[in-house]
């Protein structure tokens, strides 16, 4: 017999969003230059694969607030991607 924790998801939009916005939060705080965390950071911190992280961004109501996964971005007029996919950012506000 399997209790209810063992069924409920490890990583619900909700939560991850959260974490995002007190990580944010945070790195603000501490002026770090990381404002948003890694996928591997949240896959760490949840116990979770990447494509659970890619999933829960998508599942997310952006009505509450923006979160998404940063693949890439502009630096110096270029653009660039993150060669691995640990290396990608969660991003989220509201």
């Amino acid at each position: 017999m399997s209790n209810v924790s063992d069924i409920a998801p490890a990583l619900t939009p909700e939560k991850l969003f959260a974490y995002v916005l007190n990580y944010t939060r945070r790195a603000e705080q501490e002026d770090s230059n990381q404002l948003y965390p890694t996928f591997r950071q949240v896959a760490k911190r949840f116990n979770v694969t990447y494509d659970q992280i890619e999933d829960a961004c998508a599942d997310w109501d952006n009505s509450k607030g923006y979160m998404g996964a940063v693949v890439g971005g502009q630096c110096n007029g270029g653009h660039f991607s993150y060669d691995h996919r640990g290396e990608q950012l969660v991003e989220a506000y509201q």
